[in-house]
């Protein structure tokens, strides 16, 4: 009688931690904005094929490139490397699932990195803070299309690259991009962080900004506005700022 009581409370017991954990995943999903994580925990994909770790990536046909990062900075930089490569670094040591996974598709055309090894898990946030680096060559400029970058916790920076079309989603975190005069359509998205567009003399711009917080936007261009939207030149490059918390800056370059 004494051991059915027994494993009553037991029972009880683990069906109270086991809905804790569920209550506090939901709230870790909804409010958590990648700050903090207890309970479960999901980063799912199909991660057949991916390499693990930085490397060199071999192509010469690379033109989409697909970035999904949790926590640290993430920097798109322009280099004069022959091939494309990527790097990972972090204060802690990296255990093999959280390193950085990549993919380069079979034609070579695009490359997607993630944050760490497709997994689950219940408990505390096991994710690591690390910055990524990816070094694009300047010879393959001429063919480069798209830039997708999403990210939680992260601060990112991407190099005055002609990539046609550039979307940024970030949840925490500044973004700052430098706009090249070969971008047609970009779209930068920031729940709590500022957005910084760099942009050279005279550049021909069609924006779009909204500011639940209705912060003025700080422009070193004269821009006209025009039916909601700010222009400049004949407004070739279409932009649209969403930054929910933070502010826009557009600032000249030399």
């Amino acid at each position: 009688m004494r051991s059915k009581k027994i494993l009553r409370v037991l029972l009880v017991a683990i069906g109270a931690l086991l809905l804790l954990a569920i209550v506090l995943g939901v709230l870790n999903a909804l409010v958590g904005d990648g700050e903090w994580s207890f309970g479960w925990t999901a980063y799912r994909y199909d991660d057949t094929g991916f390499e693990v770790g930085g490397s060199t990536v071999y192509t010469e046909t690379l033109q989409n490139i697909d970035i999904d990062w949790v926590d640290g900075r993430v920097s798109v930089i322009a280099c004069d490397d022959f091939c494309p490569s990527l790097t990972e670094s972090s204060d802690t040591e990296l255990t093999e699932d959280s390193r950085v996974r990549w993919l380069l598709s079979e034609d070579g055309k695009t490359l997607t990195v993630k944050y760490r090894k497709s997994s689950s898990f219940l408990g505390s946030e096991q994710n690591k803070q690390k910055d990524l680096v990816l070094r694009v060559p300047k010879r393959l400029f001429g063919q480069l299309r798209s830039l997708r970058i999403n990210v939680r916790s992260s601060v990112v920076t991407v190099d005055e690259i002609p990539f046609s079309k550039a979307e940024i989603t970030s949840t925490t975190g500044d973004v700052s991009v430098m706009l090249h005069e070969s971008l047609l359509h970009a779209s930068v998205e920031s729940k709590k962080g500022d957005v910084y567009l760099f942009a050279r003399e005279n550049p021909s711009l069609s924006l779009s900004y909204e500011s639940k917080k209705g912060i003025s936007p700080i422009f070193d261009f004269n821009f006209e506005k025009r039916d909601g939207r700010f222009l400049l030149g004949e407004g070739k490059t279409d932009v649209r700022v969403v930054s929910a918390r933070g502010g826009l800056s557009v600032r000249k370059i030399k």
